[in-house]
């Protein structure tokens, strides 16, 4: 058989390997291309820039934008040495800027999709072009030219239609939103989901995906009924196409909890966080960091009802996390002093100085003060709210103690951190 037999039988398998996302056994495939082209010697060839455009392709899928970016500039090089179609030179400069954006050199990516946009302008199709554009778009964006990716989305948007018309939508929400304004970032969002439900269904993950973030949306720009509307809604879709118990489900059943309760329905932000915290359980047993941190959150909706309730599941948080990440680690630590802040306030100094003093006693089994130093301030927010609070002294580490004098007698000494 020929050389050019064997190239022919190699691409035939990356074909199937490539349509069936081998990722793998495709690059090793290009691999053996690449080596009987240059043992032959017929390098200077358009199949030959074609076969590294599919090898680059290959790697770009397996997140080897470097590699990738080397072959595509080799191939680029020969297909305008040959003459080849102004559609080859576009191909291979979009994904090149692909590479460069994923390298984190958004500057040199833009020069690249904005080359390829310029060169497929000038084709009859104009698919290459609007990926440019939409690409350049993407990379004026992580440049934080706000401005000039939101006209490009605008401009595309006229001839964008199916999955790139939601995208551009969502292109042109982001850049709202980096500009400050939320309510055309939420108009765009909902446009998005909109088309996103038109096209694929009010159950399809694409749909899906767009409710979920225009309800992030709304939360994180403080529209916390909406952000709660949206996530109750997110949840019903998720009942209909699976058996509500995933991870996923569980996770925004916390999502919604916290709407909830920004929006002041504390009760109603406890049932959803149980319901979370009974997938969970299910899902990977108690004795896990993630559980007791809901154990946690569901403790400090307590708080502000059932304060019995509260220090409960703040104590059954403490324990797992004590059996599982020790007395020493910070952020046992900084739990353990959020309870006794907790207890402060409901004026059991006895109990909280009883937790601080067991807290504090697990820093000598530390080699390191660094996370002791971060807690100064909490640690000194509670020591001054207790009667007595030098008897606690005794429990620190000699190198620490004249460092914890200093904060307790210092009220400039800075504001307590967020403990919860």
């Amino acid at each position: 058989m020929s050389k050019y037999g064997v190239i022919e039988d190699l691409r035939q398998d990356f074909a199937e390997r490539y349509a069936a996302e081998d990722w793998a056994a495709s690059v090793d495939i290009c691999r053996r291309i690449d080596a009987e082209h240059r043992k032959s010697g017929a390098v200077e060839t358009i199949a030959f820039a074609d076969d590294q455009y599919n090898y680059a392709s290959a790697l770009m899928e397996l997140k080897d934008y470097k590699k990738a970016r080397a072959l595509l500039f080799e191939s680029l090089r020969r297909v305008k040495r040959l003459g080849a179609p102004a559609a080859a030179v576009a191909m291979r400069c979009n994904n090149l800027g692909v590479c460069e954006a994923r390298l984190s050199r958004p500057g040199d990516a833009l020069k690249f999709f904005e080359l390829a946009a310029e060169t497929a302008e000038r084709l009859t199709d104009s698919a290459e072009y609007a990926d440019a554009r939409y690409n350049a778009a993407n990379a004026l964006y992580d440049m934080g030219e706000f401005d000039r990716a939101l006209a490009i989305h605008l401009e595309l948007r006229a001839g964008a239609d199916g999955v790139r018309g939601i995208d551009v939508l969502n292109g042109a929400a982001y850049c709202h939103e980096k500009k400050g304004d939320a309510v055309s970032a939420a108009r765009y969002l909902r446009l998005a989901m909109d088309a996103a439900k038109g096209l694929f269904g009010g159950a399809s993950p694409e749909y899906l995906a767009n409710l979920y973030y225009l309800a992030v949306f709304s939360f994180r720009t403080g529209e916390y009924q909406a952000a709660a509307d949206a996530f109750g809604e997110t949840l019903q879709v998720l009942k209909r196409v699976s058996s509500g118990s995933g991870a996923f489900y569980a996770d925004t059943l916390n999502h919604l909890a916290d709407a909830k309760a920004a929006a002041g329905d504390v009760r109603g932000a406890l049932r959803d966080r149980l319901e979370s915290l009974r997938i969970i359980r299910a899902r990977i047993g108690e004795n896990h960091v993630y559980y007791a941190n809901c154990l946690k959150h569901i403790a400090l909706l307590y708080k502000q009802f059932d304060p019995d309730e509260c220090e409960r599941n703040f104590r059954r948080a403490l324990a797992i996390k004590l059996s599982l990440i020790g007395a020493a680690n910070a952020d046992y630590i900084r739990d353990a002093l959020a309870l006794s802040g907790i207890m402060v306030e409901r004026f059991r100094y006895d109990a909280a100085l009883e937790l601080l003093s067991e807290t504090l006693d697990g820093l000598q089994n530390s080699d390191s003060d660094e996370a002791f130093t971060e807690l100064i301030p909490d640690v000194t927010k509670v020591m001054r709210a207790i009667s007595g609070a030098r008897k606690v002294r005794d429990a620190l580490p000699e190198r620490l103690l004249a460092r914890l004098i200093e904060a307790v007698e210092n009220p400039s000494c800075g504001e307590p951190s967020e403990s919860a």
